[in-house]
């Protein structure tokens, strides 16, 4: 298996209104975004460490989304995801 590295946005770590769950899940969508297969609701709680707690997952997207580091498409299934970095868009993931 070939070593994948992903480019993580210090200030993303250093903010203190994301909590560690968010942070990986935003650090994860950016490793295997363009798999929609791990995008699924139940596959992101599971890799945050929510196992099937989905208002954990719920959180994570939130606090996300509620600081200006992602927005989802809920109108698509799977939601496609798409990382800012406060306010300016990084990628369209699905």
């Amino acid at each position: 298996m070939e070593e994948q590295t992903v480019e993580t946005p210090v200030y993303l770590l250093n903010d203190t209104l994301i909590g560690p769950r968010a942070q990986f899940l935003w650090i994860y969508i950016k490793a295997y975004g363009g798999d929609p297969r791990r995008l699924t609701q139940e596959h992101l709680a599971k890799a945050i460490g929510a196992g099937k707690n989905r208002t954990d997952l719920r959180e994570a997207v939130s606090q996300l989304e509620r600081h200006g580091w992602l927005r989802v498409n809920r109108t698509v299934k799977p939601h496609c995801y798409k990382l800012i970095r406060k306010d300016t868009e990084e990628s369209t993931l699905w």
